[in-house]
């Protein structure tokens, strides 16, 4: 299995950063202080999308409701870019969102697709395979599914604009990839702490995700990847087989759970879906080598052009 090229950092995932002094607005601290003020700014925001979208949001049609419940993330986008475009020193950051810059290409971001699909599916297989989950064929809208997919990418791209662009950046640029990687883990989990079902596997499986996106924009440099890795996880689960994402179940999918036969084992947790399953933490571990292989690889083959 190969990745296309892309520009990354010199030095392996390893490599030491370069000493310099920075202010305290630079620590690890100040970014989760940020981190923090972004999202009690954005509580103002969220009860006007609540006021404005409400015919949407409580209506008796799944599909507007789902759609309407995604959507309502677009509030994260615009808190985090109003912040970047604000704060001068950290401006730069919004250059990893742009298409062409660095991996953001249509073929990682395919890549991304792919990534998700499949490594979700396989949780979602095993979980059928074993018997833990009995799923059933619903249909719908072809449109609408269109219109959530798009909802599932504002949702998904707010976590990692928050967590892979801002958050990352921010740590990265004074204590390294290493300690960047885990801090925005850590937070990425932490986020999800008071959701419904939350579990210590559902924990350790949010912050093996967590290094899985943060691995793709430190590797491949790319937001897109990460964002598209995202969705397809968040989709494939909960919109096209109807099961639990990270504790919320859609009343709109392609097929649905028939609710009575889930059982909990190491594929599936009745409560917090397969996210919540051993099978998950197993899919996140090998995902993170695979990356971490490919990854290394790549900066080997950039080393020997650059000699």
């Amino acid at each position: 299995m190969s990745l296309p090229q892309v520009q990354s950092p010199s030095g392996s995932l390893g490599a030491i950063m370069d000493k310099k002094k920075f202010k305290f607005s630079d620590s690890l601290f100040a970014t989760i202080l940020l981190y923090l003020a972004i999202n009690i700014l954005s509580l103002p925001l969220f009860a006007l999308y609540g006021f404005l979208a409400s015919p949407f949001l409580n209506s008796d049609n799944p599909a507007y409701a789902t759609t309407a419940m995604y959507t309502q993330y677009i509030v994260y986008w615009i808190a985090t870019i109003a912040f970047l475009l604000i704060v001068k020193q950290d401006r730069p950051i919004l250059h990893k969102l742009l298409p062409g810059e660095g991996g953001n290409t249509l073929t990682f971001l395919v890549w991304g697709m792919v990534f998700g699909f499949i490594t979700n599916t396989i949780c979602i297989i095993c979980a059928l395979l074993h018997g833990d989950i009995y799923l059933y064929f619903s249909g719908g809208n072809v449109l609408l599914f269109i219109f959530s997919f798009i909802a599932v990418v504002i949702q998904s791209g707010s976590e990692e604009l928050m967590m892979r662009v801002f958050f990352y950046q921010r740590v990265s640029r004074r204590y390294g990839p290493i300690v960047a990687i885990i801090a925005s883990s850590i937070l990425f989990a932490l986020m999800h702490i008071f959701n419904d079902y939350i579990s210590v596997q559902a924990l350790i499986d949010l912050f093996l995700s967590g290094v899985v996106f943060a691995l793709m924009i430190y590797y491949f440099d790319s937001f897109f990847m990460s964002v598209m890795a995202h969705t397809l996880w968040n989709y494939t689960q909960n919109i096209i087989f109807g099961l639990p994402n990270s504790g919320y179940v859609s009343s709109f999918s392609i097929f649905k759970l028939d609710a009575s036969t889930a059982m909990d084992s190491l594929f599936y947790n009745v409560g917090f879906g397969v996210e919540g399953s051993i099978m998950a933490i197993i899919v996140e571990l090998a995902s993170a080598a695979l990356l971490i292989v490919i990854g290394e690889r790549k900066l080997k083959r950039e080393k020997i052009c650059v000699n």
